[in-house]
This record gives structure tokens, sequence and C-alpha cells, in this order.
């Protein structure tokens, strides 16, 4: 693993890294993608990409006073119900409101 130093996003950040349109306009206007940022810090976003930062893998370990095993085992499952809560109440909704959107646009996929 790599450290990477971490910091709590901003309401700027969360919009810049869940928003795909956020990602399209950075890369028109010039600026660096939000992965590809030269001072790379992680958020909440990373995990939900399944990236467990080192940093964090340390801070686990010394908190619940535990080896770096069981630290990492406990950080995969609770990244795996972050990924699964994101999942349910962030994109499933999203995607239903996308079809719903698209239906009253009268949008529909090829046949």
């Amino acid at each position: 693993m790599v450290p990477v130093d971490w910091r709590p996003p901003s309401d700027a950040d969360h919009i810049r890294i869940f928003s795909s349109i956020g990602g399209t306009r950075a890369v028109n206007s010039g600026e660096p993608a939000s992965d590809r940022e030269q001072n790379l810090k992680w958020c909440v976003a990373d995990l939900l990409r399944g990236i467990i930062p080192k940093s964090m893998l340390d801070k686990w370990s010394m908190v619940f006073r535990s080896s770096k095993s069981i630290a990492q085992t406990a950080l995969t499952k609770f990244v795996g119900y972050l990924e699964a809560q994101a999942s349910e109440l962030i994109w499933k909704p999203r995607c239903s409101a996308t079809i719903a959107w698209e239906q009253t646009q009268g949008i529909s996929a090829k046949a």
C-alpha cells in the first residue's frame, strides 16, 4: 500500500468527486481530474472504490489495539458495507430516477 495523507473532504470535494458533471467540467476547464491530482489525499470516494489507505489501516490497528491483519479484515468488511450502502441508498435510487426521467422524455433503449 502507498501511504496517503488524509483530510476530511469539503462539501466542494464531495460534489466534485461524486458528480460526473464535476469531473467533466474539470477535464474541459483543463483542471486535473480528481483522481489525477499531484498531492493525493484520500476521501470517502476512495473507500467507495475499494481503496483502503495505509494511514487508515495504521490508525485502526492502533485505536483498536489489534494486529494489522485483524485491522485489515475489519476495514475490508467496513468498506464492503460502505459500498453496499452507497449502492442501495445512492446509486439505485439515482438509476431509478434517471429511468423515470428518461421515460417522461420519451427516451428508450434501442431494440
